[in-house]
């Protein structure tokens, strides 16, 4: 299975996507929770290129997402949007909607709802679900599979 970012080529294939085995193989061992954030969907590329390689291999999101979950516990995987749905971006942001509210929620400190200088897991889910469906019109709706981290935090605001 692959990553294919947006200048993916099925012709160079090894080149220009990410083998989701070298993402695993990177995180595996590493004695602490990971948190991955995932702001790709199968719109990322348009044109032939993505239907031809489509054709060949048929996967979601959610199947890319399982892999990288078994590969180690201690995971939890954020992502822009729930199985074949697609992830908006506009000109004006420099990035999809899901980054822009990730970082508003870190960045501005608008995910932290109990206003003690420190956004958990729970937090930022919460914005970043309920920012990105306003910012999109209810047309994407980011998913967090696996809540191990709950009330732990990932982000400390100065």
């Amino acid at each position: 299975m692959y990553l294919l970012p947006y200048d993916f080529s099925p012709v160079s294939l090894f080149a220009t996507a990410l083998n989701i085995k070298d993402i695993t193989n990177g995180i595996n061992g590493t004695p602490c929770k990971k948190l991955i954030f995932m702001d790709a969907c199968h719109s990322g590329q348009s044109g032939n290129d993505l239907l031809e390689f489509a054709a060949i291999k048929d996967i979601s999101v959610d199947d890319i997402v399982k892999e990288i979950s078994n590969a180690e516990p201690g995971i939890c995987i954020m992502t822009s949007s729930s199985g074949k749905e697609y992830s908006y971006e506009k000109k004006s942001w420099g990035h999809g909607a899901f980054t822009k509210a990730i970082l508003e929620g870190c960045m501005q400190g608008k995910a932290d709802y109990n206003q003690n200088s420190a956004i958990d897991l729970n937090e930022l889910d919460l914005y970043v679900s309920e920012r990105v469906k306003d910012l999109t019109g209810g047309k994407q709706h980011p998913f967090t599979p696996i809540k191990l981290f709950g009330s732990i935090p990932i982000f400390y605001l100065k």
